[in-house]
Formats: C-alpha cells, sequence, structure tokens
C-alpha cells in the first residue's frame, strides 16, 4: 500500500472533517456521506465541489467515500459495527471473485483494494465511537438511544455476474 495514497486519503478526510463541527454530528456525517457518493457518481458537476475535498486517484476517492459511508452508517444505528466489518470484508472479497456490485449502473467499481477495506473499516470503528457519543448525550436529555440492528442486508447494487444481470438485486 502506497504511503502517499494513505496520506492523501487521510488528508482528503480530514479535509472533509474540517468543514463541520467537532465531533461531527450524524447530519454532517449523512451530508458528506451523500456529497461524496453524488461526486463519485458524476451528479456534482465542475465547482460544486472543492477542489481541496477531492483527490485525482479515483482509488483513494473511493477509500474516502467507503470511510464517510461506513463511519455514517454505524454512528447513526443502521448498521453495527460488526455488521459492517462483514459487509467492508465481503465487498472486497466478492470484488476479487469478479462479482460486480455497483450502485450506479453507468459507473463500474473501483477494483479490489486493501486501501479502501482499510478506510472503511476505519470508519466503521470511528462512526460506533460516534454512535456511542451521540448515545449519552441523548442520555442525558432522556431521549431514545440509537441502537442498530443485530444483522441487516446491505444496499440495494446494481451488477453482473458471469453476464448475468443483477439489477436491484440485493444480496
Amino acid at each position: 500500500m502506497s504511503s502517499q495514497k494513505e496520506k492523501s486519503v487521510s488528508q482528503t478526510i480530514d479535509a472533509w472533517l474540517k468543514r463541520v463541527a467537532h465531533p461531527p454530528s450524524l447530519d454532517a456525517l449523512k451530508e458528506i456521506k451523500t456529497a461524496l457518493y453524488m461526486y463519485r457518481n458524476n451528479q456534482l458537476v465542475e465547482g460544486q465541489i472543492a477542489k481541496s475535498l477531492t483527490a485525482q486517484d479515483d482509488e483513494v476517492m473511493a477509500a474516502v467515500e467507503h470511510y464517510f459511508f461506513a463511519r455514517s452508517e454505524v454512528a447513526s444505528g443502521e448498521y453495527s459495527e460488526n455488521n459492517m466489518r462483514v459487509m467492508i470484508i465481503s465487498y472486497q472479497l466478492a470484488k476479487k471473485m469478479k462479482l460486480d456490485m455497483r450502485h450506479n449502473a453507468n459507473k463500474p467499481t473501483t477494483p479490489p483494494s486493501e486501501l479502501q477495506k482499510k478506510w472503511a473499516l476505519l470508519g466503521a470503528a470511528h462512526g460506533e465511537k460516534d454512535r456511542v457519543r451521540e448515545n449519552a448525550f441523548r442520555r442525558k436529555r432522556n431521549q431514545s438511544t440509537i441502537e442498530p440492528p443485530l444483522f441487516r442486508l446491505p444496499p440495494n447494487f446494481t451488477g453482473s455476474y458471469q453476464n448475468a444481470r443483477l439489477d436491484k438485486f440485493r444480496y
């Protein structure tokens, strides 16, 4: 794994986090996750996202997106940290097996990547810390806490496997 790519992922994540309060709110994490998904799926045009929030390398941007996806989903209780870890590892394994698991029919996934796996797993761990911290605040205000389901299936994807189309397939 290239130390330059690691540095680029770290710097890009830090740039996103500098735009929001520390620690980031659940809403801020969701907004970042959504903006990155839109950017990587060509739904934002030039100028709609600051250059300081992007990297030229698609593997780096995928790692940043995967970090914030995992962090946001775990922090909000959509998935438990363990559930997310299993999905991250399974996703990279499926890509190694040539299973096309894209979310956007018009954009292929990046190749399998230890960089993406590492940062996604870190995002899940940070998301769990965010969830625990949020729950502490909620308890002080006598509000209900965020409790993820024991297990939840991954989001829908569209793709193919050995010439078979898998549109809107839930794996």
